[in-house]
């Protein structure tokens, strides 16, 4: 019995040991100042860059990121991931600045994602802490674990997940609007209902904009498909909340002048309707930006 306790003991020692070990290297892993971009398909020093955009996929087939670079002669690097909500974006921006406050910082948020993060109220958060745990704040771990404990411990057990070189980048998008049109499939809105909510992303984003007063923020609307596009007041009112702030700015390129073939789908735009978009945002900014370092 006294044996088999001690192999226990010995058996949940290591456990900790190894997890610990884990948890270091995901900690220092966030603090490498590199990520991979995978349209350029190179390694990237997060300080030499001059201009960035942020967000989901929504961004990440948006902006073309080489092509704004060639036109402006400035570093410009597309740091969205798809399928990523909006409070995880904030933390990747909150890591980068961290490392480069003199960027000029291009956040996307739409009216499909102004609502609370879909992981903060209580969808995938194993997942979603495997992968993101070292990036929280104490703050944070206490919320996740006072309000989901279950599914908070399976991720972190499994937060060997986050370890590793990130990876970002532009995609380029085919059109299939053709396809989209000859199908049965129905057309739903992008409008949805938040409840006046007041998201938890919101607070945090305002905070990490009042910490780095000098640099530069934009709050970006990528263009969707006008047959599923809902002007909300939710959404304006939340982007009327940011932009009290004296470093933001809003711009809307809803409006901008696009066609069935400039859209992969109704909501993501083709590598046609990127280029239309990345022209265009360098015709709105090009004077301030030039003028950068």
């Amino acid at each position: 019995m006294k044996k088999f306790a001690q192999n226990i003991f010995k058996f949940l020692v290591s456990v900790v040991f190894i997890e610990l070990l884990i948890l270091i290297l995901s900690y220092s892993t966030i603090r490498v100042p590199f990520y991979f971009d995978n349209y350029s398909n190179e390694l990237v020093n997060l300080k030499n860059i001059d201009l960035s955009f942020f967000g989901d996929s929504h961004s990440e087939y948006g902006f073309n990121d080489k092509l704004i670079s060639n036109l402006l002669n400035k570093n410009t690097r597309n740091i969205s991931l798809s399928g990523n909500t909006l409070y995880n974006n904030i933390l990747i921006l909150e890591k980068v600045l961290s490392i480069n406050p003199n960027m000029v910082v291009n956040l996307s948020i739409g009216n499909h994602n102004v609502g609370e993060s879909y992981f903060l109220t209580g969808y995938n958060v194993d997942k979603e802490i495997k992968r993101w745990f070292p990036y929280y704040n104490f703050k944070e771990i206490i919320y996740l674990f006072k309000n989901y404990p279950k599914k908070f411990l399976k991720g972190f057990f499994g937060i060997i997940s986050s370890i590793g070189i990130e990876t970002y980048g532009f995609s380029e998008g085919v059109s299939r609007m053709g396809v989209l049109r000859e199908s049965s499939i129905e057309k739903k809105s992008s409008s949805k209902d938040y409840h006046n909510s007041k998201p938890l992303w919101l607070s945090k984003l305002k905070n990490l904009i009042k910490e780095n007063p000098d640099t530069n923020f934009k709050i970006i609307r990528i263009p969707i498909h006008n047959d599923v596009f809902t002007e909300e007041k939710f959404y304006l009112s939340i982007i009327n909340n940011i932009t009290e702030l004296n470093n933001v700015e809003f711009q809307d390129y809803q409006n901008i002048k696009l066609v069935d073939k400039d859209f992969r789908d109704f909501t993501h735009l083709s590598n046609l309707g990127a280029e239309k978009l990345s022209t265009e945002y360098i015709k709105r900014n090009e004077e301030n930006i030039k003028t950068l370092r």
